[in-house]
C-alpha cells in the first residue's frame, strides 16, 4: 500500500496519493474515533495509538474499498482525474513540462498552430500521455487547420486513450456537429459519450445539449457557455436566448448555476425557480434543488432552503446522492442553529 512508506507515497501520482491518504484518514476517524486519530498525530505510532499495526489496518481499509459499488460514470471520472503518472515514471519530464508551458502560453496569445506543434513534440517525447494528442487536436481545431482531422485520428488510434477521454472527444465532436446544423450526427456523438460514461456534471451538460438539438439556434450560445472565452458574454447570450425560447427550462437552469457560481444567490434562486417550474429532467432537477439549498443557506433564508431540501429527497436515490443530501441537511442544521435568532418565548 502506498501509505506504508515514504517511497510508496512519493512513487504514486500526487492526486492519487493525497486522495488515498485523505480517504484512509477519514475511514480511521469513522471506524476508530477522534481520540485514537488524535493520538496517532501525537505519537506517529499506529500500534500505540490504535492498537493495530498499519499492515492490518491497510488490509481492512482495502476490504472496505472493495465492497463499495462504483458507477461507470464515477469510474470514468476517476480514470480521467488520476490519469497522470508519477513524475519519476514520465520520460523527459522536465522537457515535456517546459514544452507544455510554452504551448499553453502560445494558446493564450492565439497562436494555435504554434501550440499544436509544441503539443505534438510533447506527444512524441511521451507517447503514453494521450493528453498531449488531445491538446494538439484542440489547438488545430481552434486554428481551423485542415490537419485537425488527422490529429483526431492520431488521438483515437493512441493505445493510451481510455473511455473517459473518448467520451470527452465525442462531446467535442457533437458540439461541432451541432454548430454545423447536423443534429442527427451530434445526437449520435452525445449518446455515444453517455454510453462510454461521463461524470455527473458532464452527463447533465450533455443532457442539455441533447434537448437543445430541437432548437438549432441554441448551438452557438451553448458553445459560448460551456467553453467561455468571456463569462459575461456567455451569460448574456443565454439570457438573450430565453426571449426566443421562454419555455425551455434548461436555459434558466444554466443561468441559475452561473449566477450561483458568481456569488449571486438571490438571482440564482429566482432563475432556478423558473427552471423548475418549466420542467427539467430528474438529474437537472436534483442539481437545481441542491444549488437552491446552498443559495438559501448563504442568504440565511432557512425555510426556503429546508423546502428545497425536502423536494430534493425523493431524487436522492443513489448512495452518493443521499450523502450529498445528508451533507446539505447537516450544513442547514448547523448554520440555522448558529445564525437563526432564537424563537421568542410564547
Amino acid at each position: 500500500m502506498l501509505l506504508a512508506s515514504n517511497r510508496g507515497f512519493y512513487a504514486t501520482p500526487q492526486a492519487q496519493a493525497y486522495t488515498v491518504a485523505g480517504s484512509f484518514m477519514h475511514w480511521l476517524l469513522t471506524t476508530r474515533g477522534t481520540a485514537a486519530v488524535s493520538a496517532l498525530y501525537r505519537t506517529e505510532s499506529f500500534g500505540s495509538s490504535l492498537g493495530e499495526p498499519l499492515s492490518r489496518l491497510s488490509d481492512e481499509f482495502d476490504a472496505f474499498l472493495a465492497a463499495i459499488t462504483v458507477s461507470p460514470q464515477l469510474a470514468h471520472a476517476a480514470d480521467d482525474r488520476f490519469r497522470q503518472r508519477p513524475i519519476f515514471a514520465r520520460p523527459c519530464a522536465r522537457e515535456v513540462a517546459a514544452l507544455r508551458d510554452e504551448a499553453t502560453q502560445a494558446e493564450g496569445r492565439g497562436e494555435n498552430l504554434k501550440a499544436a506543434e509544441l503539443f505534438g513534440r510533447c506527444a512524441a517525447l511521451d507517447p503514453a500521455d494521450p493528453g498531449a494528442l488531445e491538446a494538439r487536436w484542440n489547438a488545430l481545431r481552434e486554428a481551423k487547420s485542415p490537419e485537425a482531422e488527422a490529429a483526431l485520428a492520431d488521438l483515437l488510434a493512441s493505445p493510451a486513450i481510455d473511455d473517459a477521454m473518448r467520451a470527452r472527444v465525442d462531446v467535442d465532436r457533437g458540439d461541432l456537429a451541432a454548430l454545423a446544423g447536423h443534429a442527427d450526427e451530434a445526437r449520435q456523438d452525445y449518446q455515444h459519450a453517455q454510453e462510454l460514461g461521463l461524470d455527473p456534471p458532464m452527463d447533465r451538460a450533455v443532457q442539455i445539449r441533447l434537448l437543445a438539438l430541437a432548437f438549432p439556434d441554441l448551438a452557438e450560445p451553448l458553445r459560448r457557455y460551456f467553453d467561455p472565452e468571456d463569462e459575461d458574454v456567455a451569460l448574456l447570450g443565454l439570457s438573450e436566448a430565453t426571449a426566443a425560447h421562454p419555455d425551455f427550462g434548461p436555459l434558466r437552469y444554466l443561468i441559475g448555476l452561473a449566477l450561483a457560481a458568481r456569488g449571486e444567490p438571490a438571482w440564482s434562486m429566482e432563475e432556478l425557480g423558473k427552471a423548475l417550474a418549466l420542467g427539467l429532467p430528474d438529474d437537472l432537477t436534483a442539481q437545481a434543488l441542491r444549488v437552491e439549498v446552498g443559495d438559501g443557506i448563504r442568504q440565511q433564508r432557512y425555510d426556503q432552503a429546508a423546502e428545497a431540501l425536502a423536494r430534493l429527497m425523493p431524487f436522492s436515490k443513489t448512495p452518493a446522492a443521499q450523502r450529498q443530501a445528508d451533507d446539505l441537511l447537516s450544513r442547514l442544521q448547523i448554520e440555522r442553529r448558529i445564525f437563526e435568532p432564537a424563537a421568542a418565548p410564547h
